[in-house]
């Protein structure tokens, strides 16, 4: 099954061709590693994927979805069902828990009652139990976390922590698509293995489709298929 296909795709800023003509095809369950210099257009590639921008030619489809005659209503529930993004500079509440970050997505698609597991949260000196979903503290536990990590707040993790949280969340709803811009480019090389091991067993073990824009070597020796980015089109390596 084809999960990502992309058929004379272009794009342009202003008199700036950024993509031209491109054509992908990304089979469900496979891990693409997209690599090109800065401003070659793989940002632009990913949003176009996500429906987060849409093309000036040709036709994008997703999980059998023609994403380019979709309303902005309509593009918004296909990213909350369909497509899980991962960002260079991680973009967590900084006012919200570790808890708290993932649970943001998941409240969008459920009802507060649904909430079925309990975890400690500490208030000032006070101490109270409370309720999360049950998957909140599963994609925890998938990315490293135990409990002492829990009501953290972005600024007391690492940016290697900071990237595991944004990957649970990422994962919250259950997508079949994950999409990552340089999802390493910010961390040293340790916590840049670490991530690129979660992101081979969210492949491997969850059958996710992922398309990742990195120059990390390692992201790279890990994916299916690798394209170089370059003069607007994509060229298989």
């Amino acid at each position: 099954m084809i999960a990502i296909e992309l058929e004379k795709v272009s794009k342009k800023y202003g008199s700036w061709k950024v993509l031209e003509s491109l054509d992908l095809q990304v089979k469900h369950g496979e891990f693409v590693a997209i690599i090109g210099p800065s401003g070659a257009g793989k940002t632009t590639l990913l949003n176009l994927i996500a429906g987060i921008d849409r093309p000036d030619e040709g036709r994008i489809t997703v999980m059998g979805k023609n994403i380019i005659k979709m309303s902005e209503s309509e593009l918004a529930k296909f990213r909350r069902n369909y497509i899980g993004f991962v960002f260079q500079f991680f973009y967590l509440i900084p006012e919200l828990t570790v808890v708290e970050n993932i649970e943001i997505a998941l409240d969008l698609v459920r009802k507060p009652e649904n909430k079925n597991a309990v975890y400690e949260r500490w208030t000032g000196v006070s101490r109270i139990k409370v309720k999360t979903y049950k998957e909140v503290l599963d994609l925890l536990a998938m990315v490293g976390f135990d409990s002492k990590y829990y009501n953290k707040f972005p600024d007391q993790l690492s940016g290697g922590e900071r990237q595991r949280v944004a990957i649970a969340r990422a994962l919250a709803n259950n997508p079949p698509i994950i999409l990552a811009d340089e999802p390493t480019g910010n961390l040293d090389a340790e916590n840049a293995k670490i991530i690129s091991e979660i992101f081979e067993r969210i492949n491997r073990d969850f059958n996710k489709t992922l398309v990742i824009a990195t120059h990390d070597k390692q992201l790279i020796k890990l994916a299916d298929k690798k394209y170089e980015l370059k003069n607007g089109r994509l060229y298989e390596l």
